[in-house]
């Protein structure tokens, strides 16, 4: 948790960084200057006099409680004997009159206390804020410097200021603590921490970045060497309680060119991707290269997509899909695309594997489904009474939420659910093929069409077939591909197409691209076509016309 100063907090901060010898200078013209208003302003008698709580509370707040009891004294002699109660410049002035003892005693006491109450307030003011610091820039458990420190390693001696940095991971961090705990684990850290620095030498920064992780800068000299002298400290035997420990290491590269850079938390991306691609291709080290930015733009994208999302860089396309019997249009398939600002078009099988390893695949489909509908209804209004389908990420069929959510989004636009078909793939339904049954079967009573996506991707279809609730079977493109070049395909396609009549679905054979295949597809029985044959995904203006030309007739 970040720890926010006060603005008391930040004056002492502010005030801390001003030389001893500069508040000293003040402190000590400060009093002089006093003397001489209280002086010049009819002497001690009047208000003027605590002016003086300026030099005295500045002291104590700057110097401490010692210098404040100190300059406390000072100004209270100052004011004391050497002051007298009335002066030239007061109008009832009738001689130098001085001061009462006690009374200017007294009052020395007071700024004393004054000085020193300051002073002490502020050194433990300034003790919390130093161990509040410390906490937050350390780990809790190995009090090892983490990521909050950042902002302290920026006084190294860079040879021509340039900096490598080192990405260390622990590999086996989680079988190390199941085996033998987390205090041996914390344990561990810590001596490897202690092994890094003293072996890494000088100019060299290191810290805790999370619990599998270290990052390293240092000087940089060479690739070679550095990656050599790093892997030789990793090396050393580490043992707890006399219990060797085998710890295994993943290392990413990068250098920066300004050390200064340091600070930047982004400054060790480079690093974090390299030292992963390391740990997934089980190498000991990986230094980062341009072959590696594919993973920075997935960051990226993943980063800025909910924007792109709202600022209407993604649209949608539909292909159509064809009556093989009519050649008209009977539905169409709504495909995303993102036109980046910096990237151009981003075609989806960039971006959407990264988008369906998180939860952002959820407000994907939702703006898909509500875009759909919205091209439904002008559809409509148009006199075409055509489905449009979107695809279902398996992440969408985890979410417990998600079909009630679909219902209200459909229920909301008062079209028929019909006219929005959910496309599954396989391999998704048979993850979880119970609970997927379920929803399939109440999605199917509740009015909407479910196609089965990429049939034959997986070697189980066919068993599978009669346990899928679907009325449209999509037969992967692969096999359009391959029916002219392999005899076996077609004799599966063949079969694939007369079970599922015999199961009452309908089939579509996805990737047609040629008339010959066209021709094969209409032999073999199949219902509907789509591929680049009859149309290649087209944007929302280009649809009316298409239409237009390619619809049996309007309703």
């Amino acid at each position: 948790m970040t720890h926010y100063p006060s603005r008391l907090e930040n004056v002492l901060m502010r005030i801390d960084l001003i030389p001893k010898w500069l508040k000293l200078l003040i402190v000590f013209v400060t009093i002089p200057c006093v003397y001489v208003l209280v002086f010049l302003t009819g002497g001690i008698k009047y208000s003027y006099s605590h002016t003086m709580y300026l030099a005295i509370v500045f002291a104590g707040l700057s110097m401490g409680a010692g210098w404040g009891g100190i300059v406390g004294i000072i100004a209270g002699i100052v004011l004391g004997p050497i002051m007298p109660l009335s002066t030239p410049f007061d109008p009832s002035f009738s001689g130098y009159e001085y001061q009462n003892i006690i009374q200017w005693v007294y009052r020395a006491f007071i700024f004393f206390l004054a000085g020193s109450i300051t002073g002490l307030f502020c050194d433990i003011l300034k003790r919390k804020i130093v161990t509040v610091t410390d906490m937050l820039s350390h780990n809790y458990e190995t009090k090892i410097p983490n990521i909050y420190s950042l902002a302290d390693h920026t006084n190294h001696d860079f040879v021509n200021n340039k900096t490598i940095v080192i990405s260390l991971l622990i590999n086996n961090f989680d079988a190390i603590i199941e085996m033998l705990g987390h205090d041996v684990y914390y344990r561990l850290l810590n001596k490897l921490y202690l092994s890094l620095v003293v072996n890494m030498g000088k100019n060299c920064t290191i810290i805790q970045a999370s619990n599998d992780k270290f990052w390293i800068t240092k000087a940089y000299t060479n690739y070679k060497d550095d990656i050599n002298h790093i892997r030789s400290v990793l090396k050393q035997p580490l043992s707890i309680a006399n219990i060797p420990i085998f710890a295994d290491y993943a290392i990413g590269i990068d250098l920066i060119e300004k050390q200064s850079d340091c600070q930047a938390i982004d400054s060790y991306r480079h690093a974090d991707i390299a030292a992963k691609d390391a740990q997934k291709r089980n190498a000991p080290y990986l230094i980062y290269d341009d072959s590696l930015s594919e993973k920075k733009l997935g960051i990226e994208l993943l980063s800025t997509f909910l924007r792109a999302l709202e600022e209407n860089q993604t649209f949608l396309v539909y292909q159509p899909i064809i009556d093989l019997k009519t050649m008209k249009t009977v539905a169409l398939e709504a495909l995303i695309r993102w036109v980046h600002p910096l990237h151009g078009m981003i075609m989806p099988d960039r971006f959407i594997p990264l988008i369906e390893g998180t939860n952002l695949i959820n407000h994907l489909t939702d703006w898909v489904l509500k875009t759909a509908i919205d091209k439904v209804l002008e559809l409509q209004k148009h006199g075409y009474d055509i489905p449009i389908s979107i695809n279902i990420s398996p992440k969408n069929l985890s979410d417990p939420d998600f079909f009630s959510r679909i219902r209200s989004i459909i229920n909301a636009s008062k079209i028929e659910h019909r006219m929005i078909e959910l496309e599954v793939t396989e391999s998704a339904i048979i993850a979880n093929l119970e609970d997927n049954q379920h929803w399939m079967k109440t999605m199917m009573d509740d009015g909407f069409t479910m196609s089965l996506d990429d049939f034959g991707k997986g070697y189980t279809s066919l068993a599978y077939l009669s346990q899928f609730d679907v009325k449209i079977i999509k037969l992967d493109q692969y096999f359009m591909r391959h029916i002219l070049s392999d005899p076996g395909v077609k004799i599966i396609v063949r079969s694939a197409i007369d079970l599922s009549h015999q199961l009452g679905c309908k089939v579509v054979a996805e990737g047609i691209e040629d008339e010959i295949i066209t021709t094969i597809c209409q032999e073999l029985g199949c219902d509907f076509g789509q591929g680049y044959h009859f149309a290649w995904p087209m944007k929302a203006a280009d649809l009316d016309n298409w239409l237009n030309l390619n619809v049996d007739q309007k309703k």
